[in-house]
């Protein structure tokens, strides 16, 4: 396959082993509030090696990492919804490719638990009530901390 780019002799069809750059990378991330953003991209070289990555996306965002990191605190953190970032690998040659990655944040879940007993005596019972708020198509998992590791002791619920 053969690419032609008007204006650049080093990535047109006229040079059999000129190819223009190829970028990879996921085109979609969906990740809940206050995790931290990890884009991604590989370039693959056209005729020349890979010489630069340009990223580009919502509340003034730019870097020129190749797997740039938005922390969750960083006023380029974009927030709850659906988001559109852009990058675009360069070569060598002055050869691009471009990609876009859709990035969806959902809003984190806050689980309560609340219990009308405040004692109860070994080998007793009580009851435990969980309430879950915010967040998309939660589910419900109690579980015990025992000896060295959690255990599950009922999965229920789903908000």
């Amino acid at each position: 396959m053969y690419v032609r780019i008007p204006g650049n002799p080093f990535c047109n069809d006229f040079f059999p082993n000129a190819f223009v750059p190829v970028l990879s990378c996921p085109t979609e991330i969906d990740l809940c509030e206050n995790q931290h953003l990890q884009l991604q991209a590989t370039g693959y070289p056209g005729t020349g090696t890979i010489t630069g990555y340009s990223w580009s996306g919502p509340v003034g965002f730019t870097s020129t990492q190749e797997d740039p990191v938005i922390m969750n605190n960083s006023s380029f953190y974009p927030g709850i919804g659906v988001h559109e970032y852009f990058v675009t690998v360069t070569d060598a040659n002055g050869c691009t490719g471009v990609g876009e990655v859709t990035v969806t944040i959902f809003d984190a879940p806050v689980a309560s638990i609340a219990t009308p007993d405040t004692a109860y005596c070994i080998g007793g019972t009580t009851t435990l009530t969980a309430t879950v708020s915010g967040g998309d198509n939660c589910s419900i998992i109690w579980q015990v901390f025992s000896g060295s590791s959690w255990q599950t002791v009922q999965t229920g619920g789903v908000t």
